[in-house]
């Protein structure tokens, strides 16, 4: 059996053998049409489990034997089931092949019914083509499918025949009659319009003259076209609209038509597209295309903006260490210029390179496309994915370009198991076995498996033939590519009896892994027992067994006079035929040893004679016969005991064959298939018939007498009987015999019980049983144990049967499984009900009392009725009262039992309740602490009921001192408390007067109870009380309670709005009001914040409102955002110009009773500096508390306009790249302060040096380090100061002496980042001022520097710089007593702006033709050859490139090269003559343009020499290579030098001789001889040879020897059936006895290797050497 093997990567397992699921899974693929899963699911084993093969009914057919009556009705019925199988099978090939060919007919028929309404409409290509009706109805044959029970077109398309009426003037298709309702009906013939009438069941079908003809639809036109039958067909031709229509009234309509779909058929404006739109007009209207389903329109967002060609990135065919790569273009199908940016994949497999762009900005515009090469270098043979993503602007989904690596995995067919057979002892046998690969080419390696894994398997196939004894393997390696098959031979040659089996590994060229298992076996003739039908058996232990017996066969039990048979079947080994012959013999018997013994200590003497058992009562046929060759034969052993006792025989399977004499060679007895013994065949002489014993079965049976048994021998009858009534119980009778019995029960009856068998008698067929059944009835209680005989025939012994039951009389059960009377209220009384039932069917009499502790005392319980009797099958109810007479918890039990005390006895329980109400207050004593002055304060008490009775309540008037100074209210006053209800009751107190109250009582009434319930109050009234603290958060976290203060920190930025938070806490109970206010930096008074004023506003701006919020509506109160909003309110908060100011919310509010009130204080700032100021806090009645405030703003009110204010962006000034010595660039720059006073700037540049290394600057500073300088930058002195003014300091002002003494000297330290220099960028002027809320322009100017300045190897150089801005400020604007201190120039930030620009020497850019870095000269030195094989002077190999200038200067420039180069062409115009020594003239190549150059390379016969000068040499084994390494230099003006580098390889020929001496040996005299050499060339180039004779150094051989031919041309080695070699002859004509010896030389023309062959003879006149044939 073959299987298919998938080399995978995974599969490296030796050999798994999986089992089969029970149930189908479901298939991997969700197109797989595999429904064996659905089938197995439902179904289970009736799907699932193994079915009948074809063979194996055949087989049951052919082997029907009359004697087995169920085995000849099973085949009778398997082969009605197979006839039926079969008739099934050709109704439904038939049935589909009906439906195959209906469809084909139909299809057909829609065809052309469709073609036909399509050339009537070809004018009107945008009009829709009606749908025509299917022909399959007509096809198909419904009477043949109803009859198969399947569904035909009528089950689901019943449709009635509607009246048709006669047509009535013109009639055309309803989708021209809006055409022609503009013109008159012509007259047509009302012939002409009958094919448009129809019926629901009559098919749109227009059938042609050679229709008419098919039979098989003339029924159809005459049933359901009976109608049209008088019409002739001509009058329904293709040419019917030119009857209705003018050609001009045509073109009329057609314009008509056109102007109004011009209307609306235009390019909308691409401004207003959305980004999918593609170039092309969706609503265009296509030809309808008959048999096709128009494709679903894409929305417009699902419309891809780049359309990727390919669309999937394939590779195939790789290898290992190679690189690929593909071409991906992308194509922008929207109709406006977009941007692309290509993310690299995620595996290093696969790489992108730079994209090729129509234009240098990057962008790609409507319908044109870039280029990018995708590369691909796998490190395995395995799959390989990835994605690249492809991202543009306004997109929703990037695209996706999926990545593959996909070699065809190569797929072996193989078996799994290569089994050779079977081949005797010392023989040789051979398996073929094809292998065919079926998927990708492979390259294939056998080894075994102990060499796998290998370092270099290849290195396993280096020869053709693996050995693994006793087996060879050829061949060990091959390849395959798709499709192709290969022989796989196994040669298997045993030198011992046994099985061989052997592991093999087939190695992929990727390291995929199959393991195959090689099998062989050596057989010597033997014969087996296959199988024994049933009784085949194992000896026990201890058990007395034939001492030589191979096999046991134990027979069941018998019974005198039966016989059973057994088949058993004896297989043949080997592949030949032997006779045989069955002997039944007396056993020999011994003790077969323990497992744990050795069997050498119990070995017994085999006899050489047997006894025959004539008296056996076994026998087998066939006795005789012959085995056939590998066949098993099926022998019927028959067991026929005549009496009852033990039996046992031996079967003998005696074989006869043929030994052959010892005369006979080893290999006759290898090839020989019955050879018992070697050594047995030298005794004799003449070939003996040897019989040989190879199977002995022992077979054992019993016989006994009949067995007859009762089950159960024993009958107990659980639980109990009740008497007078009859119980039946099943039991068994079985007969285990091979004979019928008879049986006959003996019934027992006396006065308590009667015991009945029913049947009493009967007979009991063999090996079956009888149900019999016992009647069991009781007269009076009580237990019985008796026994039962039964007679048997012909057995003379009598079966028992042993009975035990027990007998009851009436029980009363009580209904309710217990009394409980719940809960009962001192002085009150209960009932309840006990119901009694008695399910027997004897009446039975009862009486009832309590028992327990309390059975001494007068009882609370009464019963009515106390006693009485319950009849059959009824019940009674007893009435119970309980009468309490103190608070208890009752728990007793009731007893009812019998009248007489000996029946039954059955108790219940009984359970009560007794109390009486009970209510307490929680807690008794009350303290209000947290009374105001004027303040009413709430307290809360519980009245708990302790019992479950409704209990009534109410308070009193409070009793106490001073009841007259307080109010004092509770709710509810009164009311009922429920059963275990809590109730809060709320007690309300409120005085005017300070002090304590105490000894105040409020008492409260219950109902049912002798006392009252007690209140204690007392109270303590307090006065107003407020408390300060201060947080950084709303949530009062970390608050500060001692030194106040609010500090906004040192980290503030401009235009940030810190928040701190103070709360004013009231501690009383008392209502007041607050206000709080700043001393000096108060925020003007504003009505509300933007969010509060259009929350106060109750504007409901609705959704189309919240869409358009970036277009102001001058109608809208508020067209400004929110961000918009909130800047103005926040410029409003500083328009007082102190540069901050504090905004308090709420300035004021009320302070409820034991509230707490958050007042936000937000700082607002737009200039540095450190502000103070101080809160006043005011409460009604307290005196004014202050608070200091304290914020520190840093920062740079001063912006450009070229970046967003808030943003983090730094301002940055890119130049490009300008050309060296180009004109300076200029750039105006916006700078904006948004601060309320005038700032000075002084701005300082700086260059970055890379490699700098520096960390620090110390900056020296004599005087003011930026004085007020004039428009020239010289510097204003200002009037010398008095000595007064400067040399008194206060300690106290020591910052405002600060300010008005300046320092003399100052020293500073910064972090080094450039250098100053004035240079390449400059800002103009260099000192400004920008005013208050105001703005300055400023011009950034960027020199570019000449080369020189650059250096001579830099191509380009990048000049990075930032210039560095200082602020300075007035004096009254740097200081305010107590409340502001502002730094300026070094002490506070500056600004900076980043400055980047690049010097371009103006390098051209170099284009090759090729693709390649460099361009590439390919030479070969046979160019030199003309065709008359001389020397040329010259070969020219010409290349071009294209230089362009991409740079924005024009450059002029000089082209030089050095020979073996030149230029031959420049422009299109070739080079001037004079100019001849490779320099060319000035060019002037303008901004982006190019020129074209041709560079040739010059061959000459020259340079073909190996060591001319500047050459370099590589030499391999089969070729030899000159390169030429040069450069064409491109001299600029402006002294820049730029190499282009040229490189030349020139193959040389070489050729080669086959052998470099040959030699005749002795010839004879006169004779010639011949012998052939071959002269190879390996090389790429031709070559051109010679030969000659050089005789300088030996004998005249003139005339002795010859060479044909001794010159030729021999062409370069290029592929496989290139004429790169010659075959030689020389011939050798000895003309005396001497020796011969001669040297020829081999020359080429283009500087080859001189070849010597050196040439041998001897002759001689000895006709013995005188050759008959020229070999």
């Amino acid at each position: 059996m073959e299987s298919v093997i998938e080399m995978s990567s995974c599969d490296h397992a030796t050999n798994v053998q999986t089992e089969l699921p029970m149930y189908l899974p479901r298939p991997g693929s969700a197109k797989s049409q595999d429904a064996t899963h659905i089938l197995a699911r439902t179904f289970r084993e009736m799907f699932t489990r193994d079915f009948i093969a074809q063979e194996t009914i055949e087989n049951l057919i052919t082997s029907r034997c009359v004697d087995n009556e169920y085995h000849e009705y099973y085949v009778a019925a398997l082969q009605q089931i197979k006839e039926k199988h079969n008739r099934r099978l050709e109704e439904a090939a038939m049935l589909e092949c009906h439906i195959l060919q209906a469809q084909a007919q139909a299809l057909s028929a829609d065809e052309k019914e469709a073609n036909r309404i399509a050339c009537d409409l070809r004018d009107y290509p945008e009009l829709s083509i009606p749908p025509a009706r299917s022909h399959f109805r007509s096809c198909i044959d419904s009477e043949l499918l109803k009859k198969h029970d399947l569904i035909s077109p009528e089950d689901f398309a019943v449709l009635r025949v509607p009246f048709v009426p006669p047509p009535k003037g013109d009639s055309e298709p309803h989708y021209l009659l809006d055409i022609k309702s503009k013109k008159k009906a012509k007259n047509v013939p009302e012939t002409v319009h009958l094919h448009c009438v129809a019926s629901d069941d009559v098919i749109y079908h227009r059938p042609s003259e050679s229709e008419f003809d098919q039979s098989e639809h003339d029924t159809l036109v005459e049933q359901k076209s009976a109608d049209y039958s008088n019409f002739h067909p001509s009058l329904l031709g293709k040419n019917l609209w030119k009857l209705q229509m003018s050609n001009d009234e045509r073109l009329r309509y057609r314009a008509e038509l056109g102007s109004l779909q011009d209307k609306v058929n235009h390019l909308k404006n691409h401004r207003f597209d959305p980004p999918g739109d593609l170039l092309i007009k969706k609503n265009r209207k296509r030809r309808k295309e008959v048999g096709i389903k128009p494709a679903p329109e894409c929305l417009d967002n699902d419309l891809p903006v780049f359309i990727a060609e390919p669309s999937i990135v394939t590779f195939t065919d790789y290898k290992v260490g190679q690189v690929y790569e593909i071409k991906l273009v992308l194509k922008n199908v929207t109709t406006v210029m977009r941007p692309v940016r290509v993310i690299p994949p995620r595996t290093s497999y696969f790489s992108v390179g730079l994209g090729q762009f129509p234009a240098d900005h990057g962008l790609i515009a409507p319908g044109l496309s870039c280029v990018y090469y995708v590369r691909f270098s796998p490190d395995s043979l395995c799959d390989f994915d990835d994605v690249l993503v492809v991202e543009t602007q306004s997109c929703v989904s990037p695209l996706l370009v999926p990545l593959q690596g996909r070699r065809p995995v190569p797929i072996l067919t193989v078996p799994e198991i290569l089994n050779v057979g079977h081949c005797l002892v010392g023989g040789i046998k051979v398996g073929q076995f094809v292998v065919k690969n079926e998927g990708g080419p492979g390259r294939f390696c056998i080894m075994p498996a102990s060499c796998w894994p290998s370092g270099n398997y290849m290195c396993n196939s280096c020869t053709s033939v693996v050995k693994i004894d006793p087996f060879e393997v050829k061949p060990s390696a091959f390849e395959l590519s798709a499709g192709q098959m290969t022989i796989l031979e196994v040669l298997f040659a045993p030198n011992t009896l046994d099985s061989f089996t052997e592991e093999l590994v087939i190695v992929c060229d990727n390291c995929q892994v199959r393991r195959l298992i090689v099998t062989g076996e050596a057989r010597e003739p033997c014969v087996e027992l296959v199988s024994v039908e049933d009784y085949l058996s194992d000896y026990e232990i201890g058990e007395m067994a034939d001492v030589t017996a191979q096999h046991l066969i134990r027979f069941p039990t018998l019974v005198p006079f039966v016989y059973l048979q057994e088949t058993i079947t004896v297989k043949n080994c080997i592949k030949v035929e032997i006779a045989y012959n069955w002997v039944i013999v007396r056993p020999h018997h011994v003790v077969r040893p323990q497992p744990e013994e050795d069997g050498s200590n119990c070995a017994a003497v085999i006899p050489t004679e047997r006894v025959q058992d004539v008296e056996s009562a076994f026998s087998i046929e066939p006795s005789s016969g012959v085995l056939p060759s590998e066949g098993t034969v099926q022998f019927t052993l028959t067991y026929a005991p005549p009496s009852a006792m033990e039996y046992n025989s031996v079967l003998h399977l005696v074989l006869q064959y043929f030994l052959r004499n010892s005369s006979d060679d080893d290999s006759d007895l290898r090839d020989s298939e019955m050879v018992a013994s070697k050594s047995l065949m030298t005794s004799y002489v003449e070939p003996t018939l040897t019989e040989v014993t190879t199977l002995e079965i022992e077979v054992k049976g019993k016989c006994e007498p009949y067995q007859v048994f009762v089950e159960p021998c024993i009958m107990s009858i659980p639980g109990q009987i009740l008497v007078a009534t009859t119980l039946k119980k099943s039991f068994k009778m079985s007969n285990r015999s091979m004979a019928s019995v008879m049986f006959t029960w003996m019934n027992v009856q006396t006065c308590a019980y009667i015991l009945h068998v029913e049947p009493t008698c009967g007979e009991i067929m063999p090996c079956s049983e009888i149900s019999l059944e016992l009647n069991i009835t009781g007269s009076e209680p009580g237990r019985i144990n008796c026994q039962i005989e039964c007679q048997l025939s012909p057995v003379d012994e009598a079966l028992q049967l042993h009975v035990m039951a027990e007998f009851k009389g009436p029980e009363l059960v009580i209904a309710q499984p217990d009394v409980n009377f719940g809960l009962v209220q001192l002085g009150s009384c209960a009932q309840s009900a006990l119901t009694l039932q008695n399910f027997s069917r004897i009446t039975a009499s009862w009486q009832i009392h309590e028992v327990g502790d309390a059975c001494d005392v007068e009882s609370e319980f009464s019963f009515c009725p106390a006693s009485g009797e319950v009849k059959p099958l009824d019940s009674d109810v007893i009435s119970i009262t309980f009468q309490p007479k103190c608070c208890r918890s009752v728990k007793s039990v009731f007893e009812i039992c019998s009248c007489d005390g000996c029946g039954f006895r059955c108790s219940v329980p009984v359970f009560a309740e007794v109390q009486k109400p009970s209510v307490c207050l929680s807690p008794n004593r009350l303290h209000i602490c947290d009374a105001f002055k004027g303040a009413p304060v709430v307290q809360t008490v519980v009245l708990m009921n302790q019992t479950l009775f409704e209990t009534p309540f109410k308070f009193c008037q409070v009793q106490g001192e001073h009841t007259d100074e307080f109010e004092l209210t509770v709710e509810p006053s009164e009311g009922i408390l429920q059963a275990k209800q809590i109730l809060d009751v709320s007690i309300s107190f409120k005085s005017d007067k300070m002090g304590e109250f105490s000894g105040l009582i409020l008492p409260c009434s219950v109902d049912g109870t002798d006392r009252l319930l007690c209140l204690e109050l007392s109270a303590v009234v307090r006065e107003l009380s407020v408390s300060y603290s201060v947080s950084c958060d709303s949530e009062g976290n970390n608050r500060q309670y001692d030194s106040l203060a609010v500090d906004f920190g040192m980290d503030n930025t401009i235009g940030v709005t810190p928040k701190r938070f103070l709360f004013i806490k009231n501690n009383s109970g008392i209502r007041t009001s607050f206000k709080v206010e700043c001393e000096y930096y108060q925020a003007p008074l504003m009505p509300t914040t933007p969010s509060e004023k259009l929350h106060q506003s109750g504007i409901c701006t609705s959704h189309k409102k919240l869409l358009l919020a970036k277009t102001q509506n001058l109608a809208d109160p508020f067209p400004k955002t929110d961000e918009q909003r909130h800047s103005d309110w926040r410029r409003s908060m500083l328009q007082s110009g102190k540069g901050a100011a504090f905004h308090i919310c709420p300035l004021y509010g009320a302070l409820e009773p034991f509230a707490e009130v958050m007042v936000e204080i937000t700082g607002f700032s737009d200039m540095w500096g450190t502000y103070s100021d101080r809160l006043i806090c005011c409460v009604d009645s307290l005196e004014s508390f202050y608070i200091p405030v304290c914020m520190t703003v840093s920062g740079c009110p001063l912006y450009f306009t070229m970046i967003n204010p808030k943003s983090d962006q730094k301002p940055i000034f890119r130049f490009g790249t300008r050309v060296a010595s180009a004109p300076a660039v200029v750039r105006p720059a916006r700078i904006m302060n948004t601060s309320p006073v005038d700032l000075r700037l002084d701005w300082q540049m700086y260059n970055v040096i890379p490699n700098d290394d520096k960390f620090l600057d110390l900056v020296v500073s004599f005087g003011d380090p930026f004085p007020l300088k004039d428009e020239s930058g010289k510097e204003i002195l200002e009037a010398q100061m008095n000595e007064s003014e400067v040399l008194p300091l206060d300690q106290e002002n020591s910052e405002q002496n600060e300010i008005k003494c300046p320092k003399v000297i100052s020293l500073r330290l910064r972090c080094h980042e450039g250098i100053t220099s004035p240079k390449p960028f400059e800002i103009c002027p260099s000192q400004f001022s920008v005013p208050a809320y105001g703005s300055k322009t400023v011009e950034i100017v960027f020199s570019p520097e000449t080369v020189d300045t650059c250096g001579d190897d830099a191509e380009e150089i990048s000049c990075i710089s930032y210039a560095l801005g200082y602020m300075s400020l007035d004096i009254k604007d740097r200081c305010v007593e107590n409340h502001l201190c502002r730094l300026h120039q070094y002490d506070v930030e500056h600004m900076r702006i980043d400055l980047v620009a690049a010097i371009s020497r103006g390098l051209l850019t170099v284009q090759y033709e090729e693709d390649c870095d460099e361009p590439q000269y390919q030479v070969l030195a046979s160019d030199l050859l003309s065709n008359s094989n001389k020397l040329l002077p010259l070969y020219t190999k010409v290349s071009r490139m294209t230089l362009c200038n991409w740079t924005n200067a024009s450059l002029e420039f000089h082209l030089q090269t050095t020979v073996p180069f030149s230029i031959v062409d420049l422009g299109g115009k070739m080079r001037n003559s004079a100019k001849k020594l490779n320099r060319t003239d000035a060019i002037l190549l303008k901004p982006q343009q190019n020129i074209q150059v041709s560079v040739a390379f010059l061959l000459t016969p020259d340079l073909l020499l190996v060591n001319s000068v500047g050459n370099e040499s590589t030499e391999s084994a089969s070729e030899k290579i000159l390169q030429f390494q040069r450069e064409l230099l491109v001299e600029f003006t402006h002294h820049a030098v730029q190499k282009i580098p040229l490189c030349a390889s020139l193959v040389l020929p070489s050729f080669e001789l086959s052998q470099e001496c040959v030699d005749f040996g002795t010839c004879f005299v006169g004779q010639r001889r011949e012998i052939q050499v071959t002269l190879s060339n390996r090389t790429p180039s031709k070559s051109f040879w010679k030969c000659s004779e050089d005789n300088s150094d030996h004998n005249s051989s003139v005339g002795v020897f010859e060479i044909i031919p001794n010159s030729g041309r021999l062409d370069g080695q290029k592929s496989l059936t290139s004429d790169n070699f010659v075959i030689v002859s020389i011939f050798f004509t000895a003309q005396k006895a001497e020796d011969y010896e001669t040297v020829y030389l081999f020359k080429g023309l283009l500087g080859e290797q001189l070849q010597r062959l050196t040439v041998k003879g001897l002759g001689s006149h000895d006709g013995r050497y005188e050759a008959f044939v020229n070999i």
